[in-house]
């Protein structure tokens, strides 16, 4: 254990190993410890970190599967990503049993192979072959079992894998991009961002580094701003029998029939019989710490009321009724009167901190760990989720935060939409139209391809119908539109992913349709006639062919004569 290897190992394990059984993660470390003296993992593996450990050994599988595939493939990094083709691509066994189905596909081997776990029998699948997701995972595992970061991704109606190589994670039996993999990467992006940002940010130790111990000290600075209380044991109690009805009696005139000590405001632990027409009065003290406010509640049946330091707080009957206050840090005192008569009988008491106030240092300090590392989308996320919740966040931090984002995330387009979209939906519904496509026309201008750390595409047509929705104006998002075409359009844009994806998108959603379909055609004859000379002849016929058929179809006059006379032009 006092190995720094075994103690990265271990570690990794254990994070990633979730439900499995834990005799089983012994097992599998005994296990992988052996293959690393036998010489069967991969050289890189000693070198990985304990972030790449959990990419690198398999959690599923028997023990026989382990040593099968250890034994069966040993091979360069980048060739794994060809270890699919270790199993046939067949959909029937010999019995014309579909692979989908599972254990019936391979019982008849498994005295033979071993049925493994999750019905994932390598072996048998070895000889018998599967369909693409027995592809895909034996592909996968096979570069896992000999220490190499990989991991089964999906694809629509198909499913890959993905092998680290380097700084960034090439695909393996690929019928498509991958655009929707369901990996241990960033919440709220997928495979485009994991192939060409995740590496880049993790590697770069030193940035890196900054970064997360700045998150981690302003993590703290959040968590001491807080309001924090708790009741102190010692609580007495007094029960009252004589004089009590549902209302709150002036319990100073009564005398107690019951009293004690306890250690917290329960009601069922002090009830008299019968349990009607009584009251009850705890006294004691609560501890208070931090600078931000608290939240008291109270909810009762019949009538209840919280004094603090001798002042009435919050007081309810038959309903709920909470408060925010401010107490200094220290020790105060406390005490909860309640009352029932006949019928329902209820009381809770609930003193917790209130939202997070915002004019503290943890937001600087959030701040300085975005400039550590300015692509770190984590950190960027972290913050971003911390402050959602808080109702006193100023539109122009929102505004300042998604600028930011747009600028720093450029390099990796899906992260920088994934931020600039949570930022922009605090603040966009506030504005009118005009204002929010100046907002989108500005973070469009920072996201561009032309930054990109790398070409990945994305299920971008989304995110532009998303902005389209947020203006809220059905012709202004048409202008938008044009606005993006000019930001977006290249020297070469049958190149340019963006620009294709905005072409295809806009004809989708705004032609052939009478509310939008001229003033797409405006659009689009500005943007022809600006390309002048360098105009993209076959683009400017498909896009004219294409819109004179959706206005006939649709019936939309107006839309065909300007399509018709861009066409005579």
């Amino acid at each position: 254990w006092e190995q720094p290897l075994n103690q990265r190992l271990a570690t990794a394990m254990a994070l990633q190993w979730v439900n499995a059984p834990p005799y089983r993660l012994v097992d599998r470390f005994r296990h992988t410890q052996q293959a690393l003296r036998d010489g069967l993992m991969h050289v890189s593996f000693e070198s990985l970190d304990v972030r790449e450990m959990r990419w690198a050994v398999p959690n599923y599988g028997s023990a026989k599967d382990f040593q099968f595939l250890l034994d069966d493939r040993q091979t360069l990094l980048r060739d794994y990503l060809g270890a699919h083709g270790g199993v046939r691509y067949v959909s029937n066994n010999v019995y014309g049993v579909s692979c989908q189905d599972g254990w019936n596909y391979v019982g008849p081997w498994a005295h033979v192979y071993g049925n493994g776990t999750g019905n994932r029998p390598f072996p048998a699948h070895r000889q018998m072959g599967g369909v693409c997701g027995t592809v895909s995972t034996y592909g996968s595992a096979a570069a896992q079992v000999h220490g190499i970061p990989s991991t089964a991704i999906g694809q629509p109606g198909h499913c890959a894998y993905v092998v680290r190589v380097g700084r960034e994670w090439p695909v393996g039996n690929s019928v498509t991009w991958p655009s929707d993999a369901s990996v241990p990467g960033w919440e709220g992006t997928n495979y485009p961002t994991m192939n060409s940002l995740y590496e880049p940010v993790n590697q770069d130790r030193e940035r890196f580094m900054k970064a997360a111990r700045l998150g981690w000290l302003a993590q703290l600075q959040l968590e001491r701003a807080k309001g924090q209380v708790r009741i102190l044991p010692g609580l007495r109690y007094s029960v009252y029998t004589a004089g009590v009805g549902a209302p709150l009696p002036d319990f100073s005139k009564l005398k107690a029939d019951k009293t004690g000590t306890c250690n917290a405001i329960d009601l069922a632990a002090v009830l008299p019989s019968p349990a009607s027409n009584f009251g009850v009065v705890w006294e004691g003290q609560i501890e208070t710490s931090g600078t931000g406010p608290l939240r008291v509640g109270i909810q009762s049946d019949d009538s209840s009321r919280l004094l603090i330091d001798g002042k009435p707080v919050v007081a309810a009957s038959c309903n709920r009724q909470e408060l925010e206050v401010t107490l200094p840090p220290g020790r105060h005192d406390l005490r909860v009167e309640f009352c029932q008569g006949d019928g329902g009988l209820n009381l809770q008491v609930t003193m917790e901190s209130a939202l997070i106030p915002t004019a503290t240092d943890w937001m600087k300090t959030y701040e300085l760990a975005i400039t550590a590392q300015p692509s770190n989308y984590g950190t960027w996320l972290e913050y971003i989720k911390v402050l959602e919740p808080l109702k006193d966040v100023s539109p122009k931090t929102w505004l300042t935060l998604a600028r930011g984002a747009s600028r720093h995330l450029a390099v990796c387009n899906e992260s920088g939409w994934a931020v600039v979209m949570r930022c922009l939906n605090k603040v966009l519904p506030g504005m009118t139209p005009a204002e929010r496509v100046e907002v989108l026309v500005a973070c469009n201008r920072e996201l561009r391809q032309d930054k990109w750390y790398k070409m990945v595409g994305f299920p971008y047509e989304g995110i532009l119908s998303w902005q389209a929705d947020a203006i809220g104006d059905p012709v202004l998002a048409v202008k938008f539109m044009g606005n993006l075409l000019a930001i977006h359009h290249s020297p070469k844009p049958d190149g340019n992913w963006i620009f294709g994806n905005v072409l295809s998108w806009g004809a989708n959603r705004f032609a052939g349709k009478p509310a939008t379909g001229p003033a797409h055609a405006a659009v689009m004859a500005a943007f022809f006639q600006g390309q002048g000379e360098a105009v993209d002849k076959n683009l400017l016929t498909t896009t004219v062919q294409t819109g004179i058929r959706k206005a006939s179809e649709s019936g939309d006059i107006v839309s065909f004569r300007l399509w018709s006379d861009m066409a005579a032009k």
